[in-house]
């Protein structure tokens, strides 16, 4: 009775209609003034932003290692972006408004099971089966020096179609990742197309991982799980 009640529930989901929490004007405001910005205070350069194709569903993987990513690979990409985000960003009710305007999705790092996790999944299904761009940090946290776990359960509950979706490996490299405020900091964005073919989940995970790591010029350590794989529910180890 319980499974086929968790099987309706998951099904109800699927099939939920949502609509766009991202503004499309919001978001070109904001890139639009931060880009010049960025380039005025960084030394910022993105290899393989041609290979995201200009329509269609996107997915994308991307190295974590400061709050400046997001803004990075923003201003880096010619498609707006759909980005998954810790939900502790929205506890202040002004910052929650002008984050789901700039395309946030609130998840739930502790526990990946909660209903605002299970929104964040059934959403960002939605916005890929409306060829929208999603992207997420498959380490749920930010790390420094090294690419740690990638849980394939990420995979699988963002994207059950994942496997279909053109799907992007995304490394980050900061010539000073310590001091990542420092005017002139070299920030590089490096971009390659994931290959999502054959292989189980976990295979696919390692490989992804193998490649943040390769992009992001550092160290792949899976046997260095970040503390959020560890917590309550499906990321659970």
């Amino acid at each position: 009775m319980g499974q086929d009640s968790n099987s309706g529930n998951a099904q109800a989901a699927a099939n939920r209609t949502f609509r766009l929490k991202r503004s499309p004007g919001f978001y070109n405001v904001v890139t639009g003034i931060g880009k010049p910005l960025i380039g005025w205070y960084y030394d910022l350069r993105c290899e393989g932003r041609e290979l995201i194709p200009e329509s269609g569903p996107v997915f994308l993987a991307m190295k974590h290692i400061n709050i400046f990513d997001i803004m990075a690979v923003a201003v880096s990409v010619e498609r707006q972006l759909n980005t998954l985000q810790k939900v502790e960003l929205t506890e202040n009710p002004m910052l929650e408004y002008l984050l789901e305007k700039a395309g946030a999705i609130p998840i739930d790092r502790d526990d990946t099971l909660s209903a605002i996790s299970r929104e964040a999944v059934s959403y960002s299904k939605w916005l890929l089966n409306h060829d929208e761009a999603v992207a997420l940090f498959p380490e749920m946290t930010r790390i420094i020096g090294y690419v740690g776990k990638l849980h394939p359960d990420l995979i699988t509950h963002y994207s059950r179609r994942v496997r279909e979706v053109p799907t992007f490996s995304v490394g980050i490299w900061y010539d000073d990742p310590i001091n990542w405020t420092r005017r002139g900091n070299r920030v590089e964005i490096r971009i390659e197309k994931a290959d999502m073919s054959g292989g189980s989940l976990e295979e696919i995970a390692d490989s992804m991982g193998k490649q943040m790591a390769r992009l992001s010029r550092v160290e792949y350590h899976p046997e260095l799980s970040p503390k959020y794989l560890n917590k309550k529910g499906v990321l659970g180890g």
